[in-house]
């Protein structure tokens, strides 16, 4: 771990920020933007923490970093982001932090009343806040009435997840690293989500946005590989989480339509095969019925293969 000190202001708010990063050429501009956005903030000393992940690393954007100030930075050789959020949080030494995406950004000033002078002042674990999304050159926040689902937030993450980069200041204290380690990248959110309610962590809504989401192409989240994942976290997670019946059904509801959109994915993409697999996966019951029909569109394709 290397530091590039500036000493921090005797008393007033302080936050560390994780910034995961593979440091290359390609997102080396949004890098630095968002490393200009986490120091330009006023009223809050808010200090990178750049975790370099894998070796695709561009020895230009290493040596930018060697020379910035007010960072600190590691270099993690194994392509492991899951890891790098993990190692990145031990590395907080403020009472509050947060993390940010390398292409996102933080709105100028947004942390100014979100991060308490004192770890005392407030009294949650976790302070959720909304943030803006930018896709196809529009502009929209992302969470249409953000408090309305703090009153049921372990049903609300099955419809949008409020937990994501940038919109979340967790307390150091008591959202630990070992509370984030879920050991996986994809639906890594979801996932610290429900670790938080089902701890009894302090949640706190506030529908103010304060960070700006870019969609960048090629983004992790768009990959089929992503989506299968998704399957494997909905196929898992009641082994770890205590869930309700109600709740149960949802999940089987959500992993239903997921089987499904992958089986006419794959149908489309002529992989029938493929698609049968999922296909046969989504009828289990008490699905059964809602998708038996589309066995005959499957039919066709594979018995002229």
């Amino acid at each position: 771990m290397t530091t590039n000190p500036i000493r921090p202001p005797a008393g007033g708010p302080r936050v560390d920020i994780v910034v995961r990063t593979m440091a290359d050429d390609q997102r080396a501009a949004s890098l630095f933007r968002a490393l200009d956005t986490i120091q330009d903030q006023r009223g809050v000393w808010a200090r990178p923490i750049v975790m370099v992940n894998g070796d695709r690393r561009s020895p230009a954007v290493m040596a930018r970093l060697l020379r910035r100030a007010g960072i600190v930075w590691r270099v993690m050789d194994a392509p492991d982001p899951a890891n790098a959020l993990v190692q990145g949080v031990r590395r907080v030494e403020a009472p509050f932090y947060m993390v940010l995406d390398d292409d996102d950004e933080l709105l100028p000033d947004a942390l100014h009343g979100l991060i308490p002078a004192t770890p005392s002042a407030d009294r949650w674990d976790v302070l959720i806040t909304n943030r803006y999304c930018h896709s196809d050159g529009v502009i929209q926040i992302e969470t249409a009435d953000l408090e309305a689902q703090a009153a049921d937030p372990m049903n609300s993450l099955l419809d949008d997840n409020w937990l994501a980069p940038g919109r979340a200041v967790f307390r150091t204290a008591t959202v630990t690293a070992a509370l984030i380690d879920v050991g996986q990248f994809n639906q890594e959110w979801t996932h610290i989500a429900m670790r938080l309610v089902r701890h009894g962590l302090r949640l706190q809504f506030r529908d103010v946005p304060s960070a700006l989401c870019h969609d960048t192409e090629g983004s992790a989240s768009k990959s089929d590989l992503c989506r299968q994942n998704e399957i494997h976290f909905w196929n898992t997670i009641g082994a770890e989480i205590t869930m309700d019946r109600p709740l149960r059904r949802r999940i089987a509801t959500k992993r239903a339509n997921l089987l499904h959109s992958m089986a006419v994915r794959r149908a489309q993409g002529g992989q029938p095969w493929a698609a049968w697999h999922y296909h046969l996966q989504s009828l289990r019951p008490p699905h059964f019925f809602k998708y038996i029909l589309y066995t005959r569109k499957l039919l066709g394709p594979s018995l002229r293969r």
